[in-house]
């Protein structure tokens, strides 16, 4: 079996400085049925110095500025991660290596998935549609199409392109293609559907007994 990297899995996020915290056990947020919605997509990525790709599906669970869950899956359902976060807290599931991660809102709390300090904002950003000129890119709109550049700091030299597509019936609702020297990273949007599991069932992510906990302070 080819052995998968959740981090190249979710390199979008990586890539970004960011998709895709547990969260939100206790939490009391009520919402009313359809406020929560369901993203299937797909993604692909492509290691350019190891001229390899792999793919995934991405199971994208979001209540608008709130919190997000991802759960990210190779070919033949293979498990590989599970991602919860809202504003305050991070956590995550690495299913191959049996651990589980979590800690504030931070950039250091993504150091064990990207092996480096990334800053969970920049996810938020990218899911919730938020103006990445507030992060540091410059970015130009053509029609449905909007391509950004990073142009300092840890986001030098990354492009971030958005693609608005059209519907479900006929192809992908939204393409995001987030790319580097190194890496690229294509997710498409298949369909977007209300969710009517509760907000807890959705948005909880406990460490099951087996897994190495790591937490970042």
């Amino acid at each position: 079996m080819q052995k998968y990297s959740f981090t190249n899995l979710v390199l979008m996020f990586a890539l970004l400085g960011s998709f895709f915290m547990v969260g939100c056990a206790g939490t009391q947020v009520k919402p009313q049925a359809g406020d929560i919605k369901y993203v299937e997509s797909k993604a692909l990525i492509e290691d350019k110095a190891k001229n390899s790709s792999n793919s995934a599906s991405i199971d994208l669970f979001y209540l608008q500025n709130d919190v997000i869950r991802m759960e990210v899956t190779a070919l033949l359902g293979y498990r590989l991660g599970s991602l919860v976060m809202n504003q305050q807290k991070v956590s995550y599931a690495l299913h191959p290596q049996k651990a589980f991660v979590e800690g504030p809102f931070a950039a250091r709390t993504m150091k064990p998935l990207f092996r480096q300090d990334l800053d969970p904002k920049l996810i938020w950003a990218v899911v919730f549609d938020r103006d990445l000129k507030t992060f540091g890119f410059n970015c130009n709109s053509v029609g449905k199409t909007e391509t950004c550049l990073g142009t300092s700091g840890a986001i030098q030299g990354v492009s971030v392109t958005q693609q608005q597509m059209g519907d479900s019936e006929t192809g992908p609702l939204k393409k995001i293609t987030i790319e580097n020297g190194n890496l690229k990273f294509v997710w498409l949007y298949k369909s977007i559907k209300k969710h009517n599991k509760s907000y807890n069932e959705t948005f909880v992510l406990n460490k099951p007994e087996d897994y190495r906990l790591i937490t970042i302070k």
